[in-house]
C-alpha cells in the first residue's frame, strides 16, 4: 500500500519523536555515568588506601615488636660522640648497618679527637649547640651531664646488665654501658717461648723481673712502655688503688680519702709496690732512651712484630697489632703483679668491667632523636645483627647477660677468661674525675722519662687529687 501524503507526514513525525526520545535517553544515561564515576572513584580510593595503611602500620609494628609511641614514625637523624678512636671505622659502620635494618634513622658517627678527652669534646659541642644525641663517654665523665642525660630507667636492657649499679646515679640510670674491657699486661707466645718463659707462672714482682731477663738475653727487648698520658693516668696509675678492694664501693671510698687529705700517697704500701714493679719495667723498655716517643701505634707495632715480650695495655690494642699481622694464636693478657706477696689481689687479677657509657641527650636533641637514640641502643641488645657489629667487627666485650657471642681476638679472650673465673679487679679509673687520666698521667710520665723521682710523682698526685673538683 503506498502512503498518502498526510500519512507520511504523521510517520515521519512519529519517526523524528522516537529519535528525539532515544537521543534524550542516551543522553541522561551518559550524564548518570559521568556522576557516578566522579562521585565514586575518590570515596572508594581513600576507603581502600586508609584500609592498607592501617594494614600496613600494624603488620610493621607486629613484625618488629616496636612501640609507635617510642619509635621516630618520621625519617630522622641522630648523632653519635664516639670517642674510642680505635674503633672509629667500625662504629661507621655499624651505624650503616642499623640504617640499612632501619631506613627512617640516619646515624652519624663522629670522632673524638686523639688526644681530646670525650669530656671537652663534649662540652664544646654543648656550648655550640651541637649536643650529639648519644655521647660516649669515660666513667668519670658521666657525673658531670647526669643533668643533660634521658632517663633510661625503664629500658628493657637495664634487667640484663649486671653493671646496672655503674650506670645509676641518684636511683637513676642515666647511662648505658656500651663496652667491657680489661688491661694487663700483654704478652708475646713466641717471645716468652724462645726465652724459656711460661707467662702463667708470672705471679710476683720477682717472677716478672726474671722474666723480662730472661727474654733481654735472647737478644729481645723484655717490654715496650706506651707513653700516652691516658694509658699511664688512667689504666696502670690505678692498680695501686685496685689491690684495695674488689669491691667498687670500697676503692671509691679509699679515693675519696685521699682526695680528702686522709692518706699520705707517698706512704702507701700498694703506691710504692707498683712503682717498684714500674722501675722494673722502666729497665727493661726497649724505648729507654726516648720513651714518651711511643704511642698506642707504635707499642702495637712493636709487640706484633715480636720486637718485645710484654706490653701493659688493655684489649683495645688490637685492632692496631692486627694492622701489623699480628697472628692471634700468639698472643694472650696476665695481670701486672706489684709485690711479692701471693695474697694482692692485683698480682692475680686484670682490671675489668664497662670503660665507656653512652648518655642520650635530652636539651638538644627532640623527642624523635631521643627515641631514635634508644631504638638504636636497644638494637645494640637485642638484635643478632648489633651485638655482631660491636663484638665481631669493633672486637669489643659487651655487658648484657643476654649476649653470648664473644669477641675473636685473644686479649679480649683472656679477658673474658678473668670475668668467667673471677679474677678480676675493679677498673678503678671509671671511679676517677674526668680529668684525672691527663693531669696524673703526666705526672707518670715525667717519671717515665726520668724527670721527676718517686717523691714528687706522689706529691703531683696528692696535689691533683687534693685540689680536684
Amino acid at each position: 500500500m503506498v502512503a498518502t501524503g498526510n500519512q507520511s507526514l504523521l510517520w515521519k513525525e512519529d519517526a523524528n519523536l522516537k529519535r528525539m526520545k532515544l537521543l534524550s535517553l542516551l543522553v541522561s544515561f551518559v550524564l548518570i555515568i559521568s556522576v557516578l564515576a566522579s562521585c565514586g572513584k575518590p570515596t572508594g580510593t581513600e576507603n581502600k588506601t586508609s584500609e592498607s595503611t592501617t594494614t600496613t602500620e600494624k603488620t610493621t609494628e607486629e613484625t618488629t615488636g616496636k612501640d609507635s609511641e617510642t619509635t621516630p614514625a618520621k625519617p630522622v637523624k641522630i648523632t653519635i660522640l664516639n670517642s674510642k678512636g680505635e674503633i672509629q671505622a667500625p662504629m661507621e659502620e655499624v651505624g650503616k648497618i642499623f640504617t640499612q635494618e632501619n631506613p627512617n634513622i640516619t646515624v652519624e658517627v663522629i670522632a673524638c679527637p686523639q688526644g681530646t678527652s670525650p669530656f671537652e669534646k663534649v662540652s664544646a659541642l654543648y656550648a655550640s649547640n651541637a649536643a650529639p644525641s648519644i655521647s660516649i663517654l669515660d666513667g668519670g665523665d658521666i657525673p658531670k651531664f647526669t643533668d643533660k642525660a634521658v632517663d633510661l630507667t625503664g629500658e628493657k636492657w637495664v634487667s640484663d646488665t649486671p653493671f646496672v649499679a655503674d650506670c645509676t646515679i641518684d636511683g637513676k640510670v642515666v647511662c648505658f654501658p656500651v663496652v667491657v674491657e680489661g688491661c694487663g699486661l700483654i704478652y708475646n707466645k713466641a717471645v716468652l717461648s724462645k726465652a724459656g718463659v711460661d707467662p702463667a707462672s708470672i705471679k710476683t714482682q720477682k717472677d716478672l723481673e726474671d722474666a723480662l731477663k730472661k727474654i733481654q738475653d735472647t737478644g729481645v727487648a723484655g717490654c715496650i712502655i706506651g707513653g700516652m698520658d691516658w694509658s699511664l693516668g688512667n689504666h696502670l696509675s690505678v692498680v695501686a688503688w685496685a689491690n684495695k678492694s674488689k669491691n667498687a664501693a670500697d676503692v671509691k671510698k679509699f679515693l675519696d680519702n685521699i682526695k680528702a687529705g686522709a692518706v699520705d700517697v707517698a706512704a702507701d704500701k700498694d703506691f710504692n709496690n707498683l712503682v717498684a714493679s714500674f722501675d722494673i719495667l722502666k729497665a727493661y723498655n726497649k724505648a729507654k732512651e726516648d720513651p714518651l716517643s711511643v704511642d698506642s701505634i707504635k707499642a702495637a707495632e712493636v709487640m706484633a712484630k715480636g720486637e718485645a715480650g710484654f706490653l701493659f695495655q688493655g684489649n683495645w690494642t688490637w685492632p692496631e697489632m692486627e694492622k701489623f699481622n699480628a697472628d692471634p694464636e700468639n698472643f694472650g693478657m696476665i695481670p701486672l703483679p706489684i709485690s711479692n706477696d701471693t695474697s694482692d689481689i692485683a698480682n692475680t687479677g686484670i682490671q675489668a668491667g664497662p670503660t665507656k657509657f653512652a648518655i642520650v641527650d635530652k636539651e638538644q636533641n627532640d623527642a624523635d632523636q631521643q627515641a631514635a637514640s634508644k631504638e638504636f641502643l636497644n638494637w645494640l641488645v637485642y638484635s643478632e645483627s648489633g651485638n655482631e657489629a660491636i663484638v665481631t667487627k669493633a672486637n669489643c666485650i659487651m655487658a648484657f647477660k643476654n649476649v653470648q657471642l664473644l669477641p675473636s681476638d685473644p686479649l679480649g679472650k683472656s679477658i673474658a677468661a678473668a670475668i668467667k673465673n673471677d679474677a678480676t679487679l675493679v677498673f678503678t679509673g671509671n671511679l676517677c674525675p674526668s680529668d684525672h687520666w691527663k693531669n696524673v698521667g703526666a705526672e707518670w710520665q715525667k717519671y717515665l722519662a726520668d724527670k721527676s723521682d718517686k717523691a714528687a710523682l706522689a706529691k703531683g698526685i696528692m696535689d691533683y687529687w687534693t685540689s680536684s673538683n
